[in-house]
């Protein structure tokens, strides 16, 4: 909204008393507007993402609310390091690291972003001035050191974890990937899956070179939420049981989230196939991968029967044909599916006959349709949703 300035922020610190969740997202607020939020006890969440607030901004908004248990922006990281890296704080915290210092925040839920500008104690800061986050969001520049996130293993609460990698003219090639001694995945994700695997319920990696889905396997026994984006996987680290029916891996798997490999090679169909045959999910996304093919989708889908649990479904940019989709709600539509989502160069074809399915068989599924178009601010790829008009 080009609206929320400094006078609204003001009017809803003073209207809304009980106030506990507020979300500016994509609002045009700068750090002068933001000063307004201030000395508000009751807030707890703030989204603070794609706005022009910057670190100053956010520094203050952590000074005036230390009970803010969520703050969603890539400058947090960066407003700590501002606030506590003074000559006197960084000679008493490299004399004695194991002293906790005097400001201790109750952040629960962090977004951060590294590149190789950033302090290299950025994160260690973080982490020693907010011990009790739990979730953690981070992007980082392919170009930072293989144990720049090391420090995240000191969390005692760490529960859910999402990495991505965002840079973009210097993203490494993948064959330079192979070739490099040491990955970010084995010099820092490795030791925080060693401390906390056990107890991670979500795990999202995108862009991450040198992924190794045995350690995932083994290490986090209690995944609830797996995401896999664009990774380089090593080969020969996909375990199989002999028989496939047997066993299922990441037994507690609700919520699956698979998007682009790097080829057919990399992840073995077969895997993914075992991935999908888990009978405990309930949303599954599946974006564009070279893996996907009619026979794979066939075999996933035809029978329903083994997604009894299932209430979204989402389907970006794989070319599913309209007849398997009818099937699918023919099969599935009545008893728990909610949400079905599909965009992509193939949504002409794929949601009108899904729609109309759903409309004469009255089926209490939400259809959406569209498509993405890119572009690139500040550096960013943004990705902006635009609705196709017969779907309304």
């Amino acid at each position: 909204m080009a609206h929320v300035n400094s006078a609204a922020l003001k009017y809803i610190r003073n209207h809304c008393p009980k106030i506990r969740v507020l979300i500016l997202r994509s609002c045009f607020l700068t750090d002068k507007s933001i000063s307004q939020l201030k000395h508000i006890p009751t807030l707890t969440e703030l989204d603070l993402r794609d706005t022009e607030v910057t670190a100053a901004g956010v520094a203050q908004v952590l000074r005036n609310n230390p009970q803010l248990r969520t703050l969603l922006h890539p400058e947090v990281g960066r407003a700590l390091q501002k606030m506590h890296s003074t000559k006197t704080w960084l000679v008493r915290m490299e004399k004695n690291l194991l002293f906790a210092p005097s400001v201790n925040y109750h952040l629960r839920e962090v977004e951060l972003e590294l590149c190789t500008k950033d302090h290299c104690n950025m994160l260690a800061m973080v982490v020693l001035v907010c011990p009790h986050i739990e979730r953690v969001r981070v992007e980082f520049d392919a170009l930072i050191s293989p144990q720049a996130l090391l420090p995240l293993a000191n969390l005692e609460k760490l529960s859910q974890l999402d990495v991505q990698c965002v840079s973009d003219g210097n993203r490494k090639h993948w064959e330079e990937h192979q070739s490099n001694s040491t990955t970010l995945f084995e010099g820092s994700i490795v030791p925080i899956l060693k401390s906390h695997g056990s107890q991670l319920s979500t795990i999202s990696l995108e862009g991450i070179a040198g992924v190794n889905m045995k350690i995932l396997q083994d290490m986090c026994t209690r995944l609830v939420t797996l995401g896999l984006y664009y990774n380089w996987y090593l080969n020969g680290f996909f375990p199989l049981p002999e028989d496939l029916s047997v066993s299922k891996p990441f037994p507690a798997l609700k919520r699956l989230l698979f998007g682009s490999n790097f080829g057919h090679d990399d992840f073995p169909a077969l895997y993914l196939e075992w991935l999908l045959s888990n009978t405990n999910l309930e949303e599954l996304s599946l974006s564009a991968s070279p893996l996907f093919t009619d026979d794979l989708f066939t075999r996933v889908f035809a029978n329903s029967l083994s997604f009894p649990h299932l209430h979204s479904l989402e389907l970006a940019y794989c070319n599913v044909t309209p007849e398997l989709i009818i099937e699918f709600l023919a099969r599935c539509g009545r008893k728990s599916l909610r949400k079905l989502s599909i965009c992509g160069p193939f949504v002409r074809e794929q949601a009108p006959p899904a729609m109309c399915y759903i409309i004469c068989e009255k089926l209490d599924v939400q259809i959406e349709a569209y498509s993405y178009s890119f572009v690139k601010i500040k550096k960013r790829i943004v990705r902006y949703k635009q609705d196709l008009s017969f779907v309304r």
